[in-house]
């Protein structure tokens, strides 16, 4: 019941183009959308992990973000950075989705326990380090396909659940 339209390596040429435009046209995106909010509960853009020019034309776009965020100190860094370009456009944050941690490590938790306290939305599901992500991946198959039985494919759909909740719960 949803539709995937793929990225392509043409849309690197969109960095330029958004660049430049120099802030005359950021809502270009969200003007190429508008036809098709009626047609969908939700519109998910998957952006790149940058804070280039892609990620503010689809936060200008967006009625809400979803921040993933890996164990480590730069992303904790990033997140400031992340979250005044969310400012800057006026654009909430639904919630932090706490990825790639690996239980084993020291820094995992201290990521983990540190969103928790920080006063931000994070969402309760965490999405562990899984090789068979990256396989899946690299057959370009969604994870709850490739190994559909796997925790981290149902860790995704708890996650799905969580952001579907969450979206009602802010309307």
């Amino acid at each position: 019941g949803f539709s995937v339209v793929p990225s392509t390596f043409d849309l690197a040429g969109a960095e330029q183009y958004f660049a430049q435009r120099q802030n005359r046209d950021r809502d270009v995106l969200k003007r190429g959308l508008r036809p098709f909010r009626d047609a969908f509960d939700f519109i998910i853009l998957d952006c790149p992990p940058s804070l280039g020019q892609i990620v503010v034309a689809a936060v200008t776009a967006a009625d809400a973000a979803i921040v993933p965020m890996t164990a480590g100190l730069y992303e904790i860094g990033s997140l400031a950075q992340v979250e005044k370009v969310l400012d800057a456009r006026g654009t909430p944050l639904l919630g932090i989705v706490l990825g790639r941690i690996d239980t084993r490590l020291g820094i995992s938790a201290e990521v983990v326990e540190w969103a928790r306290s920080s006063g931000r939305p994070v969402f309760e599901t965490i999405i562990p380090e899984r090789v068979a992500l990256r396989y899946a991946t690299t057959a370009q198959e969604p994870i709850t396909e490739y190994s559909p039985h796997s925790d981290i494919a149902e860790a995704f759909r708890r996650l799905a659940g969580e952001v579907v909740a969450t979206c009602h719960d802010a309307n």
